[in-house]
């Protein structure tokens, strides 16, 4: 079987989409109320970005 290899979608990769998206802490409290909905979470303090590993 060949290995998958993750490829950028349109110069975005997933990684990228998913940071930008998290960003605003509105919709990021949404998405995380859906993902764990027998939490309540009120608010979204603090974001920080994903920092990047330079090899």
């Amino acid at each position: 079987m060949k290995p998958q290899i993750n490829t950028p979608w349109f110069g975005f990769t997933e990684d990228e989409v998913f940071g930008w998206v998290m960003e605003d802490k509105k919709f990021c409290r949404h998405i995380l109320q859906i993902i764990l909905p027998d939490i309540k979470i009120s608010k979204v303090e603090n974001l920080y970005l994903q920092k990047q590993d330079d090899k």
